[in-house]
């Protein structure tokens, strides 16, 4: 019976190093999720008129609460502080792009998928 717990004991241990070296979190899902955000984001930008700011405001807030919410789901500490910036950013852009500035938004969409892009690789 020793034997038999010893044998899986080595098991469990081999499975939790495994799941270690190969990332258990879910940073490349959030990571792919944020990506695909992004796009949406560029998507909504390119359709919506460019006199319409409130278009403009509303596309960029809804995408601040969806990176919000990938900030809250990501068990990397390094990814999740780099949404929550880009998250204030986000809401920035928002204010800037519903005022008829889009000077935020246009550094906002330059500078962040770069920089989540950074800690995602």
């Amino acid at each position: 019976m020793v034997r038999a717990l010893r044998g899986r004991s080595v098991v469990v241990y081999c499975v939790v190093v495994l799941g270690l070296l190969a990332g258990c979190g879910n940073k490349s899902e959030v990571c792919d999720e944020t990506k695909a955000a992004f796009e949406g984001l560029a998507a909504q930008v390119r359709t919506a008129p460019a006199t319409d700011a409130a278009q403009w405001k509303q596309a960029v807030d809804r995408f601040a609460a969806r990176l919000d919410a990938l900030a809250k789901k990501s068990d990397d500490a390094k990814l999740k502080k780099t949404l929550e910036q880009a998250v204030v950013a986000a809401r920035g852009a928002a204010t800037g792009a519903g005022n008829g500035d889009v000077a935020q938004l246009q550094r906002f969409l330059t500078e962040q998928p770069r920089r989540i892009g950074e800690t995602c690789s």
